[in-house]
């Protein structure tokens, strides 16, 4: 029954038609955790394979490994992040999973109800799970089960231009008023030939998950509360007065005052990054991931960037992103892909890492490093103080996309925002009503 509700839930959140889902395989319980003498061969999905600096420090050390283990082949496949969901389910109806994928936080509670997951906590002995950061172990368990090995974390914090500040004259913003006159007096037309050619936001706004988490994040300092239980029941915050005004908040800075490049709707995480990295903007809402992408694109940047947290609205909260690998029910070498994660987030690999990319490290024998009490990383480490559980709401893709909707067709001016208030009211007791009423 539990798969049966999965492939529903799956076939709603991706618009495919799936039957079935992965069959169990016996491990092989004598198996060394590196293989022993046999060959072994371990596939794992990845996406940060695809980025830059990403992919060259994951595939250096696997190469490391790979030295150190002879006998064990890994072999990565590379796959941007938003296609990871749909191409899972794929591979799960045809049992052709992969040992290991990179599990992205919208598709946890989706890949959990599958039942293609095999839960961490019993592949690895209490004292190494002591050593992960609380929160990375918190946000990526379901029902007791550690769905993910947590790998890094990004916290959200608002990464601005030092040098632009002080051009202002203006403090670090710490509310949306101060952020939106920041982003005012950076806006401007820098050479004099009569147009705008620099602004102060580097706003994403892509429907593809990465514009929409960027929002709910302002949302939730505005005091909304997306999904959450309410007992038993699945309840929202998103037909509140709260969501109407960071709805208007957030388009008007596109609409109204012009503080963000042309063309929101259509600009993703890297594109937002470079408008940043070639001085085109001066803040941007990212993870402390952007970081490694902006200063690998233009290291003149490295010590101009700093980093503030999340402006407060009705309150001042962060959801910290935990990311990692999960590793599937199906693999016949858990053994070996446990050893290789471990490996990839021992301390010397774990700040390789986090160093070249910005992504926090999750084992606290490396988080607690020095180099991440620098004022780049104040922000970032400010809003770990600050965390917002997020709830595991299984069809927490559709919210996304209802969020995405209404920003998108207000900044393209074709409703007003009380049908779009009525639209997102339809849409949310609709798949409330279907996920409460299972």
């Amino acid at each position: 029954m539990k798969k049966l509700t999965a492939i529903a839930l799956v076939v709603l959140l991706l618009t495919s038609v799936f039957t079935g889902c992965a069959s169990k395989k016996d491990e092989n319980k004598d198996q060394q955790a590196d293989g022993g003498d046999k060959k072994v061969t371990i596939r794992i999905m990845s996406s940060t394979i695809t980025e830059s600096p990403e992919g060259d420090i994951e595939q250096d050390i696997a190469d490391e490994y790979m030295k150190l283990h002879p006998n064990v082949t890994i072999k990565y496949e590379g796959v941007p992040v938003n296609e990871i969901p749909k191409k899972i389910t794929t591979l799960a109806t045809n049992n052709s999973l992969p040992d290991a994928f990179f599990n992205p936080p919208q598709f946890i509670p989706v890949s959990y109800e599958m039942d293609i997951l095999a839960p961490i906590n019993e592949l690895v002995d209490e004292e190494y799970m002591n050593g992960f950061t609380e929160s990375s172990v918190k946000d990526n368990t379901i029902n007791g089960d550690l769905a993910v090995f947590p790998w890094y974390s990004i916290p959200s914090a608002i990464v601005y231009r030092t040098d632009w500040l002080e051009e202002t004259g203006k403090e670090e913003p710490t509310n949306w008023e101060e952020f939106l006159d920041v982003a005012k007096a950076m806006t401007k037309d820098s050479d004099g030939d009569g147009n705008i050619d620099r602004w102060g936001f580097s706003m994403v706004g892509t429907r593809n998950g990465s514009g929409e988490a960027r929002f709910m994040t302002i949302a939730r300092n505005f005091g909304v509360d997306d999904v959450y239980l309410n007992g038993d029941k699945w309840e929202t915050g998103l037909t509140t007065d709260n969501l109407k005004n960071a709805l208007k908040y957030f388009t008007d800075l596109h609409n109204e005052y012009g503080v963000v490049p042309p063309g929101p709707t259509e600009t993703g995480y890297p594109e937002a990054a470079n408008y940043f990295a070639t001085g085109k903007t001066g803040m941007m809402l990212t993870g402390s991931n952007a970081i490694g992408l902006i200063t690998s694109q233009n290291p003149e940047l490295a010590d101009k960037i700093g980093s503030f947290m999340v402006p407060a609205g009705e309150r001042q909260v962060n959801y910290i992103i935990s990311e990692g690998y999960s590793i599937t029910d199906t693999s016949e070498n858990k053994d070996v892909v446990v050893d290789y994660l471990k490996f990839m987030v021992d301390k010397k690999n774990s700040l390789t890492f986090s160093k070249a990319t910005g992504r926090l490290p999750i084992r606290t024998e490396s988080s607690s490093d020095e180099f991440f009490q620098q004022a780049t990383f104040r922000g970032f480490i400010q809003a770990l103080d600050k965390p917002y559980s997020q709830a595991q709401f299984p069809r927490y893709t559709e919210v996304l996309d209802i969020i995405g909707e209404a920003y998108t067709v207000i900044m393209a001016n074709k409703v007003d925002m009380d049908d779009v208030m009525k639209n997102i009211e339809e849409k949310m007791t609709e798949v409330l009503d279907e996920v409460n009423n299972q």
